[in-house]
């Protein structure tokens, strides 16, 4: 199991789909994630192969076997974020954390125009990092949770009607 993280530049939406439980999210790759991911693959296999792997099977739909240099530049020559079984772990930015108007939450994660409603997961990044956020996650859950129980909870929302 390998996987290559990168910080792309692509949008995608989280939506509420009557008659589903959980929520649909889709993502739109770009031409430059497509570089970006099809040269983390190249590193990867390239590693492994450096470090003894006999064979690697790309991650991605029709990948052929991988045991030289050759094979992989085929492999290479193959991707298309399309074929691939791409996922993220953390979903970032969704409910963006900020006192700006456009912010989902204030900068302790309390829900704008919304009574005792909290955000305190990767959804307050405003984007992806490129590298695993959790000890960045976990700096700013720890935070917000001393602010609640402190007696930091402001009783009406900061803006709107709700």
């Amino acid at each position: 199991m390998y996987y290559a993280a990168i910080q792309s530049v692509g949008r995608g939406r989280v939506q509420a789909v009557p008659g589903f439980r959980d929520p649909v999210v889709t993502y739109r790759t770009t031409h430059a994630d497509a570089a970006r991911l099809r040269s983390g693959l190249g590193r990867l296999v390239h590693l492994l192969l450096a470090s003894g792997a006999r064979a690697v099977y790309p991650s991605y739909s029709g990948a052929p076997v991988v045991t030289d240099r050759v094979s992989a530049a085929a492999a290479l020559t193959g991707f298309a974020p399309r074929r691939a079984s791409l996922m993220t772990v953390h979903l970032t930015g969704t409910v963006p954390m900020g006192e700006a108007d456009r912010a989902g939450a204030d900068s302790f994660g309390r829900v704008h125009d919304a009574e005792n409603l909290f955000v305190n997961d990767a959804s307050l990044l405003p984007w992806a990092p490129g590298v695993n956020p959790q000890g960045t996650l976990m700096s700013v859950a720890h935070r917000n949770i001393a602010h609640f129980l402190s007696g930091n909870r402001p009783g009406r929302p900061t803006r709107g009607t709700r």
